[in-house]
């Protein structure tokens, strides 16, 4: 395990973890017969989130305060709840469980230091029965090695017991450690492997030199490139393994594991690289490039649309195509809390793909996270309208991301709307109001118990203001200074964030927003005009007057609210926009809401949701759907 493991990323039952700290929670539990061991060098780090609160926690039947806990405080016992021991000896290898050849064994380890005198003698034990260890080494003086022998697969068991007080004093008994030996015959293969692939069933009838499946590649090669020696096309591409990972003529070598080794969406099968369009078994596109002709179109959009409707488009005809861009603003959760794993924790992206069987089109055929070639993914922060930082600038995946927001749902729609290079460009940060910190251009002073409440740019001075910008503070509308200036930097610069692209059009605006808001009642009331404004300033600011607009609701607010007014207003505010609405005429068909109370998995705005992906997925997938529906009407009028 690495440095900073949280609790939730281990199994319940027994544990032995080597980390340097381990996080424990409120929200941590585990089996009551469990222990949890950790090296001598180890912190446990108690706490609750961002609240520091302890609540529901205890440890030997007392509550736990929130703090630090190290090797040189007594260990906590959680009696029937939670056990928590050293590790002795110290760093041991191998450990945990850990898989090992047949035949000699090094055992290695670092001794504790002694309380008694300069020197630590130990004794070895080991065996296959953790019940019934035979001491292998009696008394060893400062002894860090020992080798044993395990021929045959098993599990091993290991022990060593330390004299800290000298030879003659009682010594500290050592964890009982295991190894498995996982390759009896010492062919190379382990037994799982060789179990798996032969019949009858056995642990040393597969033959390293043989190819049992007659695909040019011997039984020990398809081990070690992960492919299955019975199987003559292990990914089913219609490329036998052999020729696969070799190459033929133009056809560079592709992964024998995996049918679409660019992840465009094409088999490696029908992408010969012949440079010849034939028709879908071979498109001539190269397997390796998921964008052959460099147009910003993946092959696989490009060769269904031209399939449907030839000379629509081609894989292997670059086409200058504007990008189309879509902006998304807001506040924290537009940037994105939703967490990516582990599977095992509910909430979490991957367990909604792995266990759940959701968003099977984040997953390619390989198993692993999907690249959507045609769509960039970008993101810039800068707080006010401060430097502009670059958080994103890739390909839209979730690989190498560590929280998404609601971008990866709409790419999904979004990019489907037409055959063409998509830009997704978020522009935000949290915490931001939209009646103080994103306050468009255009807002006027207002009064509030008396007081001038200054409009965009404006000060207490100048409430007015003079169209600059103030110096030297935070004013009116400086979070929409920073968010659309640095926008407008990214496409002032689009090849720099779209590789290849010379020119774009701005296609749609998303906005999640409204939490700040929710906690002043005149900016809850002034919502819907801001709104107004803001959707108005926007189109006018990129030149883009028909570009639809979609925004989303927070999760928590429903429909009639009257627990919190505030959140009403908001909401009603962002009902009112929607063009179905008939409220604001000229909003008809190219401005839609979404409704994400029903899509939200639980959690309030403030919270992020819990940190749960699904509302992300959720929500982006709604505004996507939303923002594809204005987008037909725009072209049908």
């Amino acid at each position: 395990m690495s440095q900073g493991v949280h609790i939730s990323q281990l199994p319940s039952q027994a544990e032995q973890v080597d980390v340097n700290v381990l996080h424990l929670d409120v929200a941590d539990t585990m089996a009551d017969d469990a222990t949890l061991y950790l090296t001598g060098s180890s912190k446990v780090i108690i706490k609750a989130g961002v609240t520091e609160t302890i609540a529901g926690l205890t440890l030997d039947g007392k509550a736990v305060p929130a703090g630090t806990y190290t090797k040189a405080e007594p260990w906590l016992e959680g009696d029937g709840a939670l056990k928590v021991a050293p590790i002795l000896p110290l760093s041991p290898t191998p450990a945990f469980e850990a898989i090992v050849p047949s035949g000699d064994v090094k055992l290695s380890w670092k001794n504790l230091a002694p309380t008694s005198g300069k020197d630590v003698a130990v004794d070895v034990w080991f065996g296959t029965d953790p019940n019934a260890l035979k001491q292998v080494v009696k008394g060893g003086v400062n002894l860090s090695a020992a080798t044993v022998k395990a021929p045959i697969g098993n599990t091993y068991y290991w022990r060593v017991d330390s004299y800290l007080q000298g030879p003659a004093g009682k010594p500290t008994t050592g964890t009982v450690l295991s190894f498995i030996v996982n390759d009896t015959d010492g062919d190379g293969f382990l037994d799982d492997y060789e179990l798996a692939h032969t019949n009858p069933k056995s642990r040393t009838a597969l033959n390293p030199n043989d190819d049992i499946d007659s695909d040019s590649l011997t039984n020990v090669e398809e081990f070690h490139l992960g492919t299955d020696p019975t199987k003559a096309d292990t990914d089913g591409d219609g490329l036998k393994d052999g020729p696969e990972t070799k190459g033929a003529g133009k056809r560079a070598a592709t992964d024998p594991t995996n049918p679409d080794s660019d992840g465009d969406g094409l088999s490696d099968g029908v992408e010969s690289n012949s440079g010849n369009f034939v028709g879908a078994a071979d498109t001539g596109t190269d397997p390796l490039r998921p964008d052959t002709d460099g147009d910003g179109v993946d092959d696989q959009t490009e060769t269904t649309a031209g399939l449907a409707a030839p000379g629509s488009a081609h894989p292997l005809k670059a086409e200058a195509k504007p990008v189309k861009v879509f902006i998304l603003l807001g506040q924290s959760n537009m940037v994105g809390a939703g967490g990516i794993g582990p599977a095992a924790t509910a909430g979490t992206l991957s367990h909604a793909v792995e266990k759940e069987g959701k968003y099977p089109y984040l997953v390619n055929s390989a198993g692993k996270w999907a690249t959507f070639w045609s769509v960039r993914d970008v993101f810039v922060m800068s707080s006010g309208a401060g430097p502009l930082g670059v958080q994103h600038n890739q390909p839209m995946s979730i690989g190498g991301l560590g929280r998404i927001g609601p971008e990866i749902g709409i790419a999904q729609h979004v990019r489907q709307a037409a055959p063409a290079p998509v830009l997704i460009l978020k522009s935000c940060i949290g915490n931001r109001s939209l009646g103080f910190d994103l306050l468009p251009p255009g807002s006027k002073p207002y009064k509030v118990d008396g007081k001038v409440v200054p409009g965009y740019r404006g000060t207490a001075e100048n409430p007015e203001g003079n169209g600059d910008a103030p110096t030297g503070g935070w004013y009116p509308g400086i979070q929409y200074d920073g968010d659309i200036g640095n926008a407008k930097a990214v496409l002032a610069d689009l090849g720099k964030y779209y590789p290849g692209a010379k020119d774009y059009e701005v296609a749609g605006f998303f906005f999640w927003q409204g939490d700040k808001d929710r906690y002043s009642a005149h900016l809850a009331k002034r919502y819907e005009q801001n709104l107004v404004r803001l959707i108005k300033q926007l189109r006018k600011d990129f030149n883009a007057p028909n570009a639809p607009f979609v925004c989303a609701t927070l999760g928590q607010t429903t429909k009639g609210e009257t627990a919190n007014m505030n959140e009403a207003k908001i909401l009603e505010g962002q009902f009112a926009v929607d063009g179905k609405s008939g409220k604001y005429p000229e909003f008809k068909g190219n401005v839609a809401t979404v409704y994400s109370h029903p899509l939200s998995k639980g959690g309030a705005s403030n919270s992020h949701y819990g940190g749960n992906a699904e509302t992300y997925m959720n929500v982006g997938e709604a505004m996507g759907k939303a923002m594809v529906k204005l987008l037909k009407v725009g072209k049908e009028n």
